[in-house]
């Protein structure tokens, strides 16, 4: 464990819960993040271009 002298006091567990509370809400549709992580197209584009590039094939 790292010395407090370096993160700090303790976090109090009803801050701990709302900071991940608030990340949790920030989810898309799909489960990431948008502040992490980019938007996907929608699934009809996305089908679109695994149709075409399996064709190539």
């Amino acid at each position: 464990m790292m010395p407090s002298e370096i993160v700090g006091e303790k976090m109090e567990p009803e801050r701990f819960y709302d900071a991940v509370n608030y990340i949790l809400s920030m989810q898309s549709e799909t489960g990431g993040v948008p502040a992490w992580e980019p938007r996907r197209a929608p699934s009809w584009l996305e089908v679109k271009i695994t149709s075409t590039y399996t064709k190539s094939f």
